[in-house]
């Protein structure tokens, strides 16, 4: 069930000691997203668990644990990730992408840019290409912090997850679930 592209991301996050330029530093990253219930409540939550790559050749990974969902309400994190993502089959999700290393190799300390880029996530089995724009800020000892400039909007039928959405609805008595996502993220890398 595991797609050549998740398959690849994880080989190379396990090889990230040898190849790895940067390493994801979870404790000072972030990645939210959003839903709307009964069309007026939006409420906001995240993932805690991340791990990631950027290689020397600009090749980067990013894998979130999706057991690691948090919404601060217990029964709706066991709800999400058992009628949702469906993580005993599917506990991962992973994007691959790629950077010339020359858009963030060059930043001095302090210094941002923006680029778009263009890459492929593979969720609850299903792989499609995501683009955004992102801006790329190079800290201290050669720290990058990869931001999101705007949303990314996922719709749950994009991966199978409709179903799902129409579960936690029933589940919760609620009269409506958004279908659409919005996803924002703040990944912090240490050099490796």
């Amino acid at each position: 069930m595991i797609t050549n592209l998740a398959m690849s991301a994880l080989l190379m996050s396990a090889s990230a000691g040898v190849f790895a330029d940067y390493k994801l530093d979870n404790d000072n990253s972030a990645f939210h997203f959003l839903s709307t219930k009964k069309q007026t409540t939006t409420e906001v939550h995240q993932f805690t668990q991340l791990s990631g790559t950027i290689n020397k050749q600009g090749l980067a990974s990013l894998s979130i644990d999706l057991n690691s969902v948090e919404s601060n309400i217990e029964i709706r994190n066991q709800r999400m990730t058992k009628e949702l993502f469906e993580t005993n089959l599917y506990p991962q999700a992973v994007f691959t992408t790629q950077v010339k290393p020359s858009v963030y190799e060059n930043l001095t300390l302090g210094e941002h840019t923006t680029t778009t880029i263009e890459g492929m996530l593979s969720l609850h089995g299903i792989s499609q290409k995501i683009t955004t724009e992102v801006m790329l800020v190079k800290g201290k000892n050669k720290t990058l912090t990869i931001s999101t400039i705007k949303p990314v909007v996922i719709n749950s039928d994009q991966f199978q997850l409709t179903g799902g959405i129409d579960k936690l609805k029933q589940l919760a008595g609620l009269s409506s679930i958004s279908y659409s996502v919005p996803i924002t993220f703040s990944l912090a890398f240490s050099h490796q």
